[in-house]
């Protein structure tokens, strides 16, 4: 009552005393938890689980407690320690289960999120939370289908909730499935209008061609939060739908003039005029975001892959260094230095950035195809490569790069049956003159003259300044 009231120190003197009396009186310490973490004052929540801790180490509760505030101080191996330590007194604890995956979701590692997001739905199916993260995290890794069943495998009385029924939205949108996704979305406008409901709404109405209608739902998102960068990304598309760029740069410009200290609002607008061809005006508004927030990592990385797009690497790689400088483990100036050394010629200096940018975030499908196809390519390494090509195809299927790769380490390690196969995929999927020069050196390996020919002349056809072209061009006519 006098933590409700506003009374927080007379509360948290009060629970002070009655746990200092009793304590081995959990629900007291439990309360005092949450007021001590609702007066911003983790560190006394933190000595008051951990003099429990050392009372009783199999102290359940106070381990669960002091993993979550570790979670929300970004302590993730502390968290992860105390979870594990959890489930070896509660195997079957869904929610120690979901605490575990979202470890693994702030470290990126996609597959073990998943795993244990299955294991908490398992163990409780009605664990809303899990529910939804495992369905997010499943369109994210393009298995839409998959997304749809979980949400659908939801208890009766969970889809009137309206988290589900936006979260199934999306799973819906995901498929196509544009008739049930515009039921969803009444049902869930009929209760309350979120900004998720009402992007729902103006992403169906774009779909229609009703832009005018998209955007009137667009305005109320933007009434209430004008920083949401999904409504403006999407107010900008209904304009660019219409081929009015100029109009869509205008309308973003009016946000980012209201706050011009926003960083996200400058990066956005900077965004949009890049796409447009305007890179004079593109870097203007990435210095400006920059300027606005020194600190922010996202301004520096716009401006480096526009050095990189102008041929300026140097600069870029300047850029990128200050990044890492003040952040070692920035996965994105990491992946994107190691494409700077690439494209600057040095591929030995890229491959320890793709190795960084993997030990960052291992279930990244660029980075792991970076990393493989640099150690098949050029370090001659298939063996280490062929690891995270496949790790790459399994969480991509159909992406017709990682394809590519995987064929071309597994031509590297002398499997041309195999790689064969890979490579014809990935041609027909997405055919490039490089995917095609693979596919013709695998058909010479196997002893189809003809076929390694004609494929070779259509890389050739495509690209006539391959770099590999003339060397396989003399392995034909030996």
């Amino acid at each position: 009552f006098l933590f409700q009231t506003g009374k927080r120190e007379q509360a948290i003197a009060e629970l002070e005393k009655l746990a200092g009396e009793d304590r081995a009186d959990r629900g007291i310490r439990n309360r005092l938890v949450f007021v001590y973490l609702g007066a911003g004052r983790a560190s006394d929540a933190e000595k008051l689980l951990g003099d429990a801790l050392r009372s009783d180490p199999k102290d359940v509760d106070a381990l669960l407690q002091r993993s979550q505030i570790s979670l929300a101080h970004g302590k993730v191996t502390e968290a992860r320690n105390d979870l594990m330590q959890v489930l070896r007194f509660l195997p079957d604890s869904a929610v120690t289960h979901y605490l575990l995956a979202r470890v693994y979701s702030i470290r990126k590692q996609e597959s073990g999120e998943r795993q244990e997001l299955n294991e908490a739905l398992r163990l409780d199916p009605n664990l809303l939370i899990a529910r939804i993260d495992l369905a997010r995290l499943l369109l994210r890794t393009n298995a839409a289908e998959a997304a749809l069943e979980v949400m659908n495998a939801a208890p009766q009385k969970q889809k009137r909730d309206l988290a589900f029924i936006v979260q199934r939205n999306w799973a819906l949108r995901a498929t196509g499935d544009r008739v049930q996704m515009r039921a969803g979305v009444d049902e869930g406008l009929a209760v309350a209008r979120t900004p998720d409901l009402l992007l729902q709404d103006a992403a169906l109405k774009l779909d229609q061609n009703n832009y005018a209608g998209a955007r009137v739902s667009l305005d109320e998102v933007l009434r209430s939060n004008p920083e949401d960068l999904r409504a403006l990304d999407m107010l900008a598309r209904t304009w660019l739908a219409q081929k009015e760029p100029a109009t869509a740069v205008q309308k973003i410009r009016e946000f980012v003039n209201r706050r011009p200290g926003s960083p996200a609002l400058q990066i956005l607008l900077g965004r949009l005029l890049l796409a447009d061809g305007d890179k004079a005006r593109a870097r203007a508004a990435f210095e400006a975001a920059r300027a606005s927030d020194p600190g922010d990592a996202g301004a520096g990385l716009a401006l480096a892959e526009l050095d990189i797009s102008t041929g300026q690497l140097q600069e870029a790689r300047a850029r990128l260094a200050a990044i890492l400088a003040r952040d070692p483990a920035n996965f994105g100036a990491l992946l994107t230095m190691g494409i700077v050394e690439e494209r600057a010629g040095d591929r030995a200096a890229a491959l320890p950035y793709y190795r960084k940018a993997v030990d960052v975030e291992p279930d990244n499908v660029t980075a792991l195809n970076n990393l493989a196809y640099t150690l098949a390519d050029f370090a001659n390494r298939p063996d280490e490569a062929l690891k995270y090509a496949e790790h790459a195809l399994e969480l991509a299927p159909d992406d017709a790069a990682v394809e590519d790769t995987l064929g071309w380490v597994l031509y590297k390690k002398q499997l041309f049956a195999s790689a064969v196969l890979h490579l014809r995929d990935s041609v027909a999927r997405e055919p490039t003159a490089r995917r095609k020069l693979h596919l013709a050196l695998t058909y010479l390996k196997m002893g189809d003259t003809a076929l390694a020919r004609k494929t070779l002349q259509a890389a050739i056809n495509m690209d006539p300044s391959l770099p590999e072209a003339e060397s396989a061009r003399q392995l034909l006519n030996r």
